[in-house]
C-alpha cells in the first residue's frame, strides 16, 4: 500500500520533544506495518519540492490508499523560518489535489493551546491576533478536506473554538516496545522505593507536591529526568523542596534505559488544570512501553488513562496523599508488581504501530 505522509515542517533527525516525536514514529510504524512511505516534509521549498515529485508518480501511474498528515503547533501558513504566509497555496492546495483524486486525508491536530488565555500571556496580544486567525483558517479547511480529524483526545475537542463538521477520532501517542523487549529485572537498593519523572518543567508541569512528599519520605528516592535548560529555568522554584533523595539528570535516547531498569514506578503526577484534562502526554505511553507502573494526578486525562487501563494508581494531586501511597506501596511491592505484568498485558493496544493500523483501517479500510 502506497501512503503519502505530510507534516509542515522539517523531520527532526534526534527528536527530543513530543512533536519531534511523533511524526518519526508514525512514518516508522507505517513502515514497519510493510507500506511504502512517501513523505513531504521540510520548509515551502522542500515541501513544494516533494509535492511535486508526489504529483510527477501520480501522473505515472502511482496510486496512493491514503494521505496522512501531523499538524504543527503553528498555523500551517506560518512555518516557514520567517512566520509569514508566503506559500498560502501549497498544502491546502496538495490536499484539494488529493480530494479532487479521492485519496482519503487524515490530520492529527496536536494541540489548541492557542485557544487558552494564557498563550496571549506568552506571545503578546498583537502576534496572537494575528495567528489565530490563521489558526481558525486551518480548522476551516480541515472541515472541508480531511476525511478524519485525529485530535490526542476526543475531550479536546470541546476546548476547539470553531464547529468542526468533519469526522473526528482520538489518536493518541504510543510506545515503540513490546513485551518480550521489556527487562524483567530491576536494579537498585532492596527496600527503596523508586520513582522516576521523564519530562518538561515548564508552567504545564508543576510538580512541587511530588518534590515535598518524596523529600519527606524514607526509602523512596526520585529521580527527575529534563533538559538541562528547563532544570536550570526552574531549579529556584523547586530549591526548597530538595533533599539527598532527589537526583536531576538530564538523560535521552540509549541514556534512558538504565532509568528505567533502576525504577519501580513513573509519574504523571503534575498539578491539575484545564490543559491536563485533555492533554495525552507522550511519556504517559513510553512509561508504559517500558511496563512501568504510574502514578498519576486525578483530574488528568492521564490519571483516567491508568485508571482504565489498571496500570498504576491515581490520587488526588497534595503531598499528603502521595506521600501515603509511597507509604502502603513501600509495605505492598506485590501491588506494583500487579500493576507492572497489567501494562505488560496491555502494552501492544498502545504501540505506534497500533496507531498507525488504526490510521489505516480508518482511511483505506483494511
Amino acid at each position: 500500500m502506497n501512503i503519502i505522509f505530510h507534516t509542515p515542517l522539517p523531520l527532526a533527525v534526534n527528536p527530543v520533544s513530543a512533536s519531534g516525536i511523533r511524526p518519526m514514529r508514525m512514518i516508522d510504524a507505517f513502515s514497519a506495518l510493510g507500506h511504502k512511505v512517501d513523505v513531504v516534509s521540510g520548509h515551502g521549498r522542500e515541501r513544494a519540492k516533494a509535492i511535486g515529485d508526489v504529483k510527477k508518480k501520480i501522473r505515472n501511474g502511482t496510486k496512493y490508499a491514503l494521505a496522512y498528515s501531523e499538524s504543527s503547533t503553528m498555523p500551517t501558513l506560518l512555518t516557514e523560518r520567517h512566520h509569514l504566509p508566503t506559500r498560502p497555496c501549497l498544502d491546502f492546495g496538495f490536499f484539494k489535489h488529493l480530494n479532487d483524486l479521492k485519496v482519503p486525508i487524515g490530520l492529527f491536530y496536536r494541540d489548541i493551546y492557542w485557544a487558552f488565555p494564557e498563550y496571549e500571556k506568552n506571545v503578546g496580544a498583537l502576534r496572537a491576533k494575528f495567528a489565530r486567525f490563521f489558526y481558525r483558517y486551518d480548522l476551516q479547511r480541515y472541515n472541508s478536506q480531511l476525511d478524519m480529524l485525529y485530535v490526542p483526545s476526543i475531550r479536546m475537542v470541546e476546548s476547539i473554538p470553531s464547529s468542526m463538521t468533519c469526522p473526528i477520532s482520538e489518536l493518541p501517542p504510543g510506545h515503540d516496545f513490546d513485551a518480550a523487549r521489556v527487562s524483567t529485572t530491576r536494579s537498585g537498593v532492596p527496600g527503596e522505593l523508586r520513582l522516576l519523572y521523564i519530562g518538561g518543567l515548564s508552567s504545564h508541569y508543576q510538580m512541587h507536591e511530588l518534590f515535598s512528599a518524596v523529600s519527606a519520605s524514607a526509602n523512596t528516592r526520585l529521580v527527575v529526568c529534563t533538559r538541562d535548560l528547563e532544570w536550570h529555568s526552574n531549579q529556584s522554584a523547586y530549591a526548597p523542596y530538595l533533599s539527598e533523595n532527589i537526583e536531576i539528570v538530564h538523560a535521552s535516547g540509549e541514556g534512558l534505559n538504565a532509568l528505567y531498569d533502576r525504577s519501580d514506578i513513573a509519574l504523571v503526577f503534575v498539578k491539575p488544570h484545564a490543559y491536563w484534562t485533555f492533554a495525552a502526554p507522550v511519556k504517559l505511553y513510553e512509561y508504559l512501553g517500558r511496563g512501568t507502573p504510574i502514578i498519576a494526578s486525578k483530574g488528568t486525562l492521564a490519571a483516567e488513562f491508568v485508571e482504565a487501563n489498571k496500570v498504576g494508581w491515581v490520587i488526588p494531586y497534595t503531598s499528603d496523599d502521595l506521600s501515603a501511597l509511597l507509604r502502603h506501596l513501600s509495605q505492598n511491592p506485590d501491588e506494583i508488581e500487579r500493576a507492572r505484568q497489567q501494562c505488560l498485558t496491555v502494552l501492544s493496544q498502545h504501540s505506534w504501530k497500533a496507531r498507525a493500523a488504526q490510521v489505516i483501517n480508518d482511511l483505506a479500510g483494511a
